[in-house]
């Protein structure tokens, strides 16, 4: 394997993790959303334990979107710069 052909596995891995990264983001938005802090939709006093696991699910997997983005450009420039 030469540096074209892992140039080009690089730049393809880039590519999906990107797409990866994106597909998440769009399902469960940036993660720095407002949070509910187990308020849910309608006004209420108490706090629910599910809104809270929820709130840290997409908050979690938000970032996960983040970062397979930063990394999927980073695996692209990589690909770039060893051509």
């Amino acid at each position: 394997m030469d540096y074209s052909d892992l140039a080009k596995a690089c730049a393809i891995a880039g590519l999906l993790l990107s797409l990866g990264g994106v597909l998440l983001l769009f399902r469960y938005g940036m993660p720095y959303r407002v949070e509910t802090k187990g308020k849910g939709s309608i006004n209420k006093r108490e706090t629910d334990q599910a809104e809270i696991q929820e709130d840290k699910r997409y908050r979690r997997r938000g970032y996960w979107g983040l970062g397979m983005v930063v990394l999927g450009t980073a695996l692209q420039i990589a690909g770039v710069i060893m051509v």
